[in-house]
């Protein structure tokens, strides 16, 4: 016998959840995704070189959801971010765990909560960024092998 949960979250708790997470932080970054990894659904870890990189406010407890991770002395930013639109077709593997080497620049604002994705100065994609508490234990491995990681 197997166990299958379905979590279901109604619209309104989906938007307190996500207003809830954006009222604690307000950032910008811009940056080049260099690779990715697929996690499932809509879902992909980027892993980005900043550019710039503006953490305004950032309020977040331990306990809450994030979304990224900002390594300051590594020049390192990781994101969970919905990537589906840029990847159908274009990349081969998506196995899950496997990593894919690209080069797309990035520009992230919390404020708008959208993602702008560019290949030179030509916009190709624009997603919503929002939190994805589903993901949160890809961070925290990253997280428990790097130091001096902020969470935003």
């Amino acid at each position: 016998m197997s166990l299958f949960y379905l979590i279901i979250i109604s619209p309104e708790n989906y938007k307190e959840e996500q207003n809830y997470y954006f009222n604690k932080v307000d950032y910008k970054l811009e940056g080049i995704v260099y690779k990715f990894k697929y996690l499932g659904g809509v879902s992909s870890l980027l892993y980005i070189r900043p550019e710039s990189f503006d953490l305004k406010e950032n309020n977040l407890q331990k306990e809450d959801d994030f979304i990224g991770l900002f390594s300051k002395q590594e020049n390192f930013i990781v994101l969970v971010a919905d990537f589906d639109l840029l990847m159908d077709g274009k990349y081969d593997s998506l196995e899950k765990d496997k990593f894919e080497n690209i080069d797309i620049i990035i520009k992230v604002n919390s404020r708008e909560r959208n993602i702008y994705y560019f290949k030179g100065k030509k916009l190709i994609g624009k997603t919503k960024l929002s939190t994805a508490s589903v993901y949160k234990d890809d961070l925290l491995v990253l997280e428990n092998k790097m130091k001096n990681l902020t969470r935003f």
